[in-house]
């Protein structure tokens, strides 16, 4: 305001106003969550952990309210989730914007790099050693501490928050995701064990003790309703089947293998594997040599045979290809001749040219000029050959892609003439 103002008199005022008072800056506190103090009781003292706008973090003694510890982070956190406790040891994770989870522990007076996400996080939860993350891009990732992933699960529609739910009198700890289709997910570990449908997106979740109930789901949806929904007593959390009982069908990566039963087929093959494993091993490796020679017979005869050209590359970006069709003594060879250029640039003044022995054969087109060759397109020409030679014999045709300006050939492809099954002075009359 002060720097917008061109009155003077404005400024002046604005100057006397504020010249006595204490500059302040003014954060935005982003999430909150609580630490344990000492001991991990229920009723225990804790400590409150602020993230802010300004990419601070503040972890605040509730009693007298003081600070008593500070540490930066490279990015805004969203999210906190933290263990241990404060005299002790204590580990907090952060859920930042730039798509990135940072670590925080004792004595640390920045984050630390945890974990590194595809895309924006909307939950964080862990359980024992897991770090479960919920992503903008419809997943739901499990991390151990040490930032590797170890299972992904793509939802069914956008996710909007995540709540984790412990269940004390069953031993579970599920995890419940929102999602845009009005459908709530519980997962135990890797389990999709229930599913739940709200009239509504919801928006927010919290579970804990509500009333005289201990297991209470509190939810807010898009439209600014609360729905509350207590757990029964007698709710059991199984692995859900592939369609559940509304009749939509549930995506699941964790099915269990149905594997037959084992047969006395099957245990005499086993016992004679372990008695004869000696003479099976080199029954093995006997059959791959002699797979190995076939390869190289197969290779020597197509050779031989010319059924694949020779490719002698000096320049990556250029591929060429040759195919000889035809069974003699007039034979035609088909080129394909592309521009594989990374960068994308196009080649200009470009020969073909073709070195053979004209005792033996003749070729109409001893050289092609190549004006320009375009990125990622594949030229295609053709050049007639016909054998001249008396006698049954077959040679090779060398194929040189170079510059018009430059002596050394940038590619060179070998093809081997087959011979002609009709002779010469047949074809003549």
């Amino acid at each position: 305001m002060f720097l917008n103002t061109h009155s003077p008199d404005i400024k002046n005022s604005l100057a006397e106003h504020y010249k006595h008072q204490v500059l302040r800056k003014l954060n935005v506190i982003t999430c909150m969550a609580s630490l344990k103090k000492t001991v991990s009781e229920t009723n225990a003292p804790s400590c409150l952990i602020i993230g802010t706008e300004s990419q601070q973090v503040y972890i605040l003694e509730i009693e007298a309210f003081t600070m008593v510890s500070t540490a930066t982070l490279a990015s805004v956190p969203v999210f906190i989730q933290a263990s241990g406790l404060f005299d002790v040891e204590y580990r907090i994770l952060f859920a930042c914007r730039d798509a990135h989870i940072y670590l925080i522990k004792r004595g640390y007076d920045s984050g630390r790099l945890c974990i590194q996400l595809n895309s924006q996080p909307v939950g964080l939860a862990r359980i024992g050693t897991n770090i479960y993350v919920a992503a903008m891009d419809q997943t739901l990732s499990i991390y151990t501490n040490k930032g590797n992933r170890t299972w992904n699960m793509k939802q069914a529609a956008n996710i909007t928050t995540m709540e984790e739910i412990v269940l004390e009198r069953q031993a579970l700890n599920l995890v419940a995701v929102a999602l845009t289709n009005k459908t709530i997910m519980f997962y135990n570990d890797r389990k999709c064990v229930d599913m739940l449908h709200v009239d509504d997106v919801v928006v927010a979740m919290k579970y804990g003790r509500f009333g005289r109930e201990d297991n209470t789901l509190v939810m807010v949806t898009q439209n600014g309703s609360l729905i509350v929904k207590i757990l029964k007593r007698t709710a059991q959390f199984q692995m859900m089947n592939d369609q559940d009982k509304y009749g939509t069908t549930v995506n699941s990566s964790t099915t269990k293998l149905v594997i037959p039963k084992k047969t006395k087929l099957f245990v005499d093959q086993t016992m004679r594997e372990r008695e004869q494993f000696l003479s099976i091993h080199k029954t093995f490796e006997q059959e791959l040599i002699r797979l190995k020679l076939s390869a190289f017979k197969t290779y020597a005869k197509a050779f031989k045979s010319s059924l694949n050209p020779i490719s002698l590359k000096h320049f990556d970006s250029i591929k060429l290809s040759a195919k000889v069709i035809g069974l003699g003594p007039v034979f035609q060879i088909q080129l394909e001749l592309q521009n594989n250029n990374a960068d994308n640039n196009f080649l200009t003044d470009l020969l073909m040219v073709f070195d053979y022995d004209s005792s033996i054969y003749r070729l109409d087109l001893n050289v092609i000029h190549i004006s320009c060759l375009l990125p990622n397109l594949t030229y295609r020409y053709c050049n007639p050959v016909t054998c001249i030679s008396q006698l049954n014999v077959s040679d090779s045709i060398k194929i040189y892609i170079s510059h018009i300006k430059e002596e050394i050939p940038l590619l060179t492809v070998i093809i081997n003439m087959p011979h002609s099954e009709q002779k010469f002075e047949q074809q003549s009359q």
